[in-house]
């Protein structure tokens, strides 16, 4: 399976059951289903394109990488030329690396000339893809009830996984983003880490001083 990593979640799982046991209001269930969904939403917005934040400048960056790509191995054909590159389709994917995905142009020397029709559609086509990995999170957060960009939900769910175990001891969450290339992502499991920490930090973690001061009005206790 792609995409699997070791995160340390013990600070999240500790913070949501404090949470569900103070607030009494919501089963440990529940609460923690919405911080999964914290937790995914944040690592939509560190998953590439995005950095930081899954919004129409992480799109457009991703299609810029495109058009940065096609112009380091082709260029639109004059028309003089009398023998332009027939499947610019082919000449982009040879000249990817296979662990980054970006075009490698060190072995082409002259750039090919492709008819402007071609690598119009071309440059449609993969722009097209834009969001893919990404998409790797659409099947969790869709389970989630988080919503996704278009440019991200578009793609679907088939490259994603959930699996929630509800027992009397609580509830476990597997997620997965089974993308081909996602292992080739550099400083991905770092990224994701970072998410869930920030959500147990700046969110869970946040709603205890309430979440205490409630649980005593409950039983009786007034603040001084």
């Amino acid at each position: 399976m792609q995409g699997t990593f070791k995160l340390d979640t013990s600070r999240f799982r500790a913070a949501v059951t404090q949470l569900a046991n103070l607030a009494k209001t919501k089963p440990v269930q529940t609460v923690m289903r919405q911080a999964a969904g914290q937790v995914i939403k944040r690592v939509v917005g560190v998953t590439p394109p995005a950095k930081g934040k899954a919004d129409i400048a992480a799109k457009k960056r991703g299609e810029l990488t495109i058009d940065i790509d096609l112009a380091k191995i082709m260029v639109a054909a004059a028309k003089r030329v009398k023998n332009p590159e027939r499947d610019p389709g082919s000449l982009h994917a040879s000249s990817r690396d296979g662990r980054t995905g970006r075009v490698n142009a060190r072995n082409r020397r002259v750039k090919a000339a492709v008819e402007k029709a071609q690598l119009t559609a071309l440059r449609k086509q993969l722009k097209a893809l834009v969001g893919t990995l990404a998409a790797g999170w659409n099947a969790a957060a869709k389970e989630l009830g988080v919503p996704l960009p278009a440019w991200i939900s578009r793609h679907g769910t088939a490259n994603g996984i959930i699996k929630i175990d509800v027992s009397k001891n609580g509830i476990r969450i597997f997620l997965a983003n089974d993308v081909g290339f996602v292992d080739n992502i550099p400083d991905l499991e770092r990224r994701l880490q970072w998410a869930v920490n920030v959500v147990a930090k700046n969110i869970i973690e946040k709603q205890l001083p309430n979440a205490v001061k409630n649980a005593g009005r409950r039983a009786g206790f007034k603040a001084r």
